[in-house]
């Protein structure tokens, strides 16, 4: 009776040079003879690999600093740097900072223009240009001054003039919901007409923006565009004044 090296079961071998009960433990014998040699020679290997690279990269050109301009040579591992230690080092300060670094921009081929390189040495006014005069130029497909593109411009202009608040809405419900009438000197609306015209439709803010008032449409009514001029940013707007024409 023998002991089976891997599995430690008795069994009686066919030769008595068998040392293992089975097939599936001949394979995992064999196995594991085979992780321990790959184990014993992977530093050796690894070494030798490392020897040999190292007098690769030795042998490597000099790199010119994409900033400075200085040659040096690096003998790392992985992709070959751009930049030399001092200006890598610096360009990894800007990053923090939140700036872009980037080379010092070619300028533009064009006399007298300072602007920095697009294309074809020129830069992008003059690329334009340079392609709308060889018919080359394809502008991008757009559906107009939509009623969503002149709500979203509303939007932004009375937040640049200091609007407390803003939302985006649609001038024809504003003038639906007012009955296309105007509230400060109840006149219907001629909605085929266009500013400057004074019946064209306008929207009038209840609270002036200059005077904090918001961009939303509980701050909005229908107003003609003489009464909206007239009454302009003032508070102590009233009929009475149209009448009388005080305003």
């Amino acid at each position: 009776m023998h002991t089976c090296t891997e599995c430690g079961h008795e069994f009686t071998p066919k030769h008595r040079s068998r040392k293992v009960c089975s097939d599936t433990c001949y394979k995992a014998r064999d196995i594991r003879r085979s992780r321990e040699t790959y184990a014993r020679t992977r530093e050796q290997r690894l070494a030798t690999w490392r020897a040999k690279s190292l007098e690769e990269r030795k042998q490597r050109p000099p790199v010119t600093c994409g900033r400075c301009a200085s040659t040096f040579c690096y003998i790392g591992v992985g992709a070959i740097k751009k930049f030399c230690d001092p200006c890598a080092r610096e360009r990894q300060r800007e990053l923090n900072r939140g700036h872009r670094f980037t080379k010092k921009p070619a300028p533009c081929k064009h006399a007298g223009c300072d602007r920095s390189v697009n294309s074809r040495g020129m830069c992008a006014m003059h690329y334009r240009q340079w392609m709308k005069a060889n018919g080359l130029w394809k502008p991008a497909p757009s559906d107009g001054w939509t009623d969503a593109r002149k709500a979203q411009h509303a939007r932004r202009k009375a937040l640049k003039r200091g609007a407390a608040g803003a939302v985006t809405f649609k001038r024809e419900d504003i003038f639906k919901r007012d009955g296309h009438m105007c509230m400060l000197c109840w006149c219907p609306l001629d909605m085929e007409a266009t500013y400057p015209d004074p019946k064209s439709p306008t929207i009038d803010h209840i609270v002036p923006l200059a005077k904090g008032g918001s961009h939303t449409p509980e701050n909005v009514q229908a107003a003609c565009a003489r009464c909206n001029v007239r009454k302009s940013d003032r508070l102590d707007w009233s009929l009475a004044d149209v009448l009388t024409g005080a305003a």
